[in-house]
């Protein structure tokens, strides 16, 4: 039969290799949660990362849309300013013409008279035009 001894080292041994057993499981345990909790951190960063880049994104999209409706309005403005002018160009073209036309016109029938005049004059005997 075993001893008393050795039954008590036995003992002490399978007492302490269940002891190891439980330090290496809680070591692992501890080290597994911890790489969770370094997992959870990681992932709550990066969401964190996504939420601002999607509130700067947005920020950004915002200030496009502003910029582009300034743009756009001073754009129309600038339209509205240059159709103006045009306006008043054509008005200023049409008035300067209807003022040559008169002015033509109106040389036009001082011609016409003065000829007139030397049509109904007969011309003197040596070839020259008498004006009165």
């Amino acid at each position: 039969m075993l001893s008393d001894d050795w039954r008590a080292s036995h003992l002490v041994r399978q007492n302490e290799g269940v002891a190891e057993a439980d330090r290496r499981h809680v070591e692992e345990r501890d080290m597994a949660r911890a790489q969770r909790d370094a997992a959870v951190a990681r992932i709550l960063q990066l969401q964190d990362q996504v939420e601002q880049f999607q509130r700067s994104h947005a920020d950004a999209m915002a200030e496009t849309s502003r910029v582009q409706v300034a743009e756009r309005e001073a754009a129309t403005a600038r339209i509205r300013e240059l159709e103006r002018d045009v306006e008043r160009l054509e008005r200023s073209h049409a008035d300067a013409m209807a003022k040559l036309s008169r002015t033509a016109t109106a040389r036009i029938r001082r011609l016409v008279a003065r000829l007139k005049g030397f049509i109904a004059e007969p011309p003197a005997q040596d070839g020259n035009i008498v004006r009165k």
